[in-house]
């Protein structure tokens, strides 16, 4: 996948274990899935997507990339779930410790989500957002080919639109 790829390169020029990705259209542009709250990247290469136990069943239909996990503060695991206790900054710090991530970046967080993160983390969380945008601006050859696909589809029903509309003056 060229934007793991892509991602990974991030990762490597900051020097970081892993990268955590915020915001939907981040998310859905890495796992082509809005389900998960946060995607974490890590170094190696490997995805993990954290959603939310009510998105989880979607989360795992949708999610094209890695593994998925549930969190939720409260509740017992039921016998297709992967679950973590507590809330997204518990289940992002379980995954960090339990891979031995320690020098994390975020893309897409808000200020105080990284400042949620950190405390939780204990560790300062660099933001890469800009570096991210600058990635999802580069566009490679299977998403020029979808936007030129979807030009196509949307020029010919504003064709039909027009047609119509003059039948109908």
């Amino acid at each position: 996948m060229q934007k793991l790829e892509r991602v990974l390169g991030i990762l490597r020029s900051r020097e970081l274990d892993c990268l955590a990705i915020f915001s939907a259209s981040n998310i859905l542009y890495i796992t082509s899935s809005d389900a998960p709250s946060a995607v974490l990247v890590f170094s190696g290469g490997e995805v993990v997507s954290l959603a939310p136990r009510l998105e989880y069943l979607r989360a795992l239909e949708e999610v094209r990339v890695g593994e998925v996990l549930a969190y939720a503060k409260w509740g017992e695991p039921s016998e297709y779930e992967r679950l973590l206790q507590g809330d997204l900054y518990d289940a992002v710090r379980a995954v960090l410790q339990e891979r031995g991530a320690r020098r994390v970046g975020a893309a897409g967080a808000s200020l105080e989500v990284r400042q949620k993160l950190s405390e939780r983390l204990g560790t300062e969380v660099l933001d890469v957002s800009k570096e991210f945008q600058l990635l999802r601006r580069s566009k490679d050859r299977e998403e020029l080919k979808a936007m030129r696909a979807a030009v196509s589809v949307a020029e010919e029903a504003m064709r039909l639109a027009i047609d119509l509309s003059l039948i109908h003056i």
